[in-house]
């Protein structure tokens, strides 16, 4: 049971426990965000909960060092294609660098990431609106 004592590292095992285990509700997944006090320090935690398997990743962590940046899943090609850097064939087949200008992950403010996340789920859902491929986010407006 979660209680306002609860932190953001115990939330994946909650929700296991209620969707896998009491529901059996099969194949979701839940992205788990919010910040843990360690030493003193706000520090960021990502969790990517998978319910079929019970298995837990922490997205924003590896090699102890915690990595800013932003985590999705489902349609991803199109923001993958935004932000890659990126080469055009000129002329005489060379291939030209085409400017990249990286996103400053780690300066974001918290207003900063959820107007990313606003502008991320509008540009996929606005971008596979007009490809000929099955709509697999947007739904009715």
């Amino acid at each position: 049971m979660m209680s306002l004592e609860t932190t953001v590292d115990q939330l994946p095992d909650l929700l296991i426990d209620y969707f896998g285990n009491k529901l059996n509700a099969g194949n979701i997944d839940w992205f788990v965000i919010g910040y843990k006090i360690e030493n003193g320090i706000s520090v960021p935690h990502v969790y990517l909960v998978d319910i079929s398997d019970k298995a837990t990743i922490r997205k924003n962590f590896e090699d102890a060092t915690i990595d800013n940046g932003a985590v999705w899943d489902g349609e991803s090609e199109i923001l993958a294609r935004l932000f890659r850097p990126v080469k055009i064939q000129g002329l005489d087949d060379e291939w030209i660098d085409v400017g990249h200008i990286p996103v400053s992950w780690n300066y974001m403010t918290l207003q900063d990431a959820i107007d990313f996340a606003n502008y991320a789920i509008r540009a996929t859902i606005d971008t596979i609106r007009f490809q000929q491929t099955e709509k697999t986010v947007g739904g009715p407006r």
